[in-house]
């Protein structure tokens, strides 16, 4: 157990000492046009706010579910390794999501419930009635590829990292007032197209995934 007296002060005082170290916002991000629209193909890993305020990196076990006890917006790399961020992003708990300090770089927004995904699930039920043609399922099998999903796993709100390179969960915007995430499944060879599926009944305090596209408000 840390020695640290866990409150809001010292959790500032600590890990903000690392994130402020990084001062300019990344502005470009790698994208493709899906569905007439413009998506990230890489997962968020900014670590400040619009205003140029740091997010809180929760690295051990108690400060991360410390914040999500107290809904403190914060932010993490898998099993705290810095080079997992080139590759997956940053996970965030859903506290970053909500803060109106607003996360998500200027000219983006976060996915609105995910559309593209969602507007493939009947097509991914259907694949085993062979209702769905071979160019149906080549469009599928397109989309997918450009959305670039990346298995990044997640951290229970306890602090605990799970499944790294076998699951993708992002979160959305709220839907009826809860949280909302998405979650694809990556089987030993490769990636599931019937386990594409949505959720909203799920603890804030997780660290997920932040996938965005273009805003129609820039």
């Amino acid at each position: 157990m840390s020695n640290i007296i866990l409150n809001k002060e010292s959790l500032n005082s600590i890990n903000l000492k690392k994130t402020t170290e990084d001062c300019s916002q990344k502005d470009t991000f790698k994208s493709a046009e899906i569905n007439c629209e413009i998506w990230m193909t890489e997962n968020l890993n900014v670590s400040y706010y619009r205003n140029g305020e740091a997010i809180i990196e929760a690295i051990s076990k108690e400060e991360w579910e410390f914040c999500s006890k107290n809904k403190i917006p914060a932010f993490c790399y898998f099993e705290n390794d810095i080079a997992n961020d080139q590759t997956f992003g940053k996970l965030y708990n859903y506290y970053c999501v909500l803060d109106i300090r607003n996360l998500i770089p200027k000219g983006w927004q976060i996915i609105d419930n995910l559309p593209l995904i969602e507007s493939l699930e009947s097509i991914f039920s259907n694949t085993f009635s062979h209702n769905v043609n071979r160019n149906e399922m080549v469009r599928v099998e397109n989309v997918v590829e450009d959305f670039n999903s990346k298995p990044s796993g997640f951290r229970r709100s306890n602090g605990d990292f799970v499944g790294k390179n076998k699951l993708f969960r992002c979160w959305s915007e709220p839907r009826e007032g809860n949280p909302f995430y998405h979650i694809i499944k990556y089987p030993n060879s490769g990636i599931d197209l019937s386990n594409y599926f949505s959720d909203c009944n799920i603890n804030p305090g997780n660290g997920y995934s932040i996938r965005c596209k273009k805003s129609k408000n820039i």
